[in-house]
């Protein structure tokens, strides 16, 4: 489950490409947007809906995958079906603030599976890892034994997630 996880600083390589060769014109913008809507639309049902042949859609939509506007399609599963119990937000400090270090963390980050997200942070939080574990008492062996085992590491400040609400759409603000 976890194999398929991908972790950046800036995003995939193939966005970094994408946010410097390519604009979007309001047909690719409504395809995405479809798509983020319900990734498994037949492209027969995409391509009526923003007024193109099906072959053309499939064009579009392999452009889009090539230069990094879609970066995956992923279906919504409830922690339950894989025996998670809680999820904490693990706020990480760091001790030195080197490139160094920083790649260090990255690093050792991605090594662990109960990780279900990371963000690289400006203020007093230089890392916010989001962590997914099957109850309290694997929380401690991960922030404790785990993370806090590292020689980057200068302190945490962990947070139980009492319950979330995620938009999987992302808003359209290039108009």
């Amino acid at each position: 489950m976890y194999d398929e996880l991908q972790f950046s600083t800036t995003g995939t390589v193939k966005g970094a490409l994408f946010r410097m060769n390519i604009e979007l014109d309001a047909t690719d913008r409504h395809l995405l947007s479809l798509l983020q809507h319900d990734a498994r639309l037949p492209n027969r049902q995409l391509a009526e809906s923003i007024g193109v042949a099906q072959s053309t859609c499939s064009s579009r939509m392999r452009r889009l995958e090539a230069v990094g506007a879609i970066t995956g399609y992923h279906a919504a599963v409830d922690p339950h079906a894989f025996g998670i119990g809680l999820q904490a937000m693990v706020r990480v400090t760091l001790i030195r603030h080197t490139n160094e270090e920083i790649e260090r963390f990255w690093e050792h980050i991605q090594t662990v599976p109960e990780v279900v997200n990371t963000f690289h942070m400006t203020g007093d939080t230089d890392f916010m890892v989001q962590v997914a574990v099957r109850d309290s008492e694997h929380l401690q062996e991960v922030a404790t034994t785990t993370i806090t085992s590292w020689p980057e590491v200068g302190r945490i400040r962990t947070a139980i997630i009492f319950g979330s609400r995620q938009r999987h759409v992302l808003p359209d603000l290039s108009k």
